[in-house]
This record gives C-alpha cells, structure tokens and sequence, in this order.
C-alpha cells in the first residue's frame, strides 16, 4: 500500500502544479480553432486522471484508512444530503446545457438561465460538493487529498472556460461575469480578465 499511497500523492500533485502553470503561463489548451484530436486526448487524459484517482483513494480508504474527525453519524447524513444535492444540480445543469461542451464543440450563445442564473459554473459546484460529501462518507485522509486536488484542478478548469468564453463572447461574456457569481458562495467578480 505504501507505493500505491505515493503513487496517488504524486499523481495528486503533479496534476494540481501542470493545471497551475498552464493557467499562469497562459498556455492555450483549448486554442481557437480548435483541434478536434487535442480536445478528445485531453478530455480523455483528464477523465482518465479523475477516475484512477477516485479509485486509488477508495482503495486506500477501504484497505488502509488514515482517518480524519468526521466519525459522528450526522457527517454521514451531511454527506449523502451533499452527495443528492450534488447529483440533483449536476442533471439539471446537464439538462439545461444539453450534451455539447464548452471545448469540443462550437458553442453559439451564453447559457444563462437555470442553474447558470444562480452561478457560473454550475457543474464544478456539484463535483465539488460531491467530493466534499465524499470525504465526510469515508473520512480520510486520502479522499481529503483527492477532494483538495479534484477541486483545484476544476477550479482551474473553470478559469480556461472563462478565457475562452471571453475570447468568444467580449462584452456580453463580462457582463455576465458581473452580475453572475462563480459559486454561490465564492463571487469572484472581477472586472478585467
């Protein structure tokens, strides 16, 4: 177990630190236009990350637990509340912006009604309750570092979409930005890009 757990922590860490500077450094991921073969390869590298970590955590939690505070039963119930809620918002955000994706596929409008009215990144507040609730169901230590790097590496994801929703729409995307806050507990309004 012990070269699994290494192997989870540096996978968690080396993702966190490849999203940071590509958003720092500004290196286009998703450049317009776009390449149809670097979308899939990164979609697929992405997923691929998420879920071998999410399986890497469930196997730490479950064969050598490090435990974290959340032994009561009402972390638990917190934790399924979390985790419906989290699913409920995620369909209905799928719902309303249909299959098509940001990058990938040609987007001809902003989305900004349904769960989009009440925040800008409706799908990324679900994981992250999701993986929140997640931790609080296993408490331990290894889905507290899958959660913090999961959410991390969405929340810089989130800002991509937003550089290119910019470069897409201008004014109408900033407008938008203005009076639509990232989280509906984070704002984030900001003026310039």
């Amino acid at each position: 177990m012990s070269t699994l757990s290494t192997f989870f922590y540096i996978s968690s860490a080396l993702i966190i630190v490849f999203t940071a500077i590509s958003y720092v450094f500004k290196v286009e991921l998703w450049p317009i236009p776009e390449s149809r073969f670097r979308n899939i390869l990164l979609l697929t590298l992405g997923n691929v990350w998420l879920f071998l970590n999410l399986y890497l955590a469930y196997i730490l939690s479950v064969h050598a637990p490090s435990y974290l505070i959340f032994h009561d039963i009402t972390w638990k119930m917190l934790a399924a509340l979390m985790i419906s809620f989290s699913i409920t918002l995620s369909f209905w955000a799928w719902r309303v912006f249909g299959l098509s994706r940001i990058f990938g596929l040609k987007i001809d409008r902003i989305i900004d009604y349904g769960p989009y009215k009440y925040m800008r990144h409706p799908q990324y507040f679900s994981l992250t309750l999701g993986v929140l609730g997640l931790v609080l169901l296993f408490n331990t230590v290894y889905m507290l570092v899958f959660a913090v790097s999961t959410i991390v590496v969405f929340y810089f994801i989130a800002l991509f979409e937003e550089r290119k929703l910019l470069t897409l729409f201008g004014k109408n995307y900033e407008m938008y930005r203005r009076r639509t806050p990232f989280f509906p507990i984070y704002p984030m309004r900001r003026k310039n890009s």
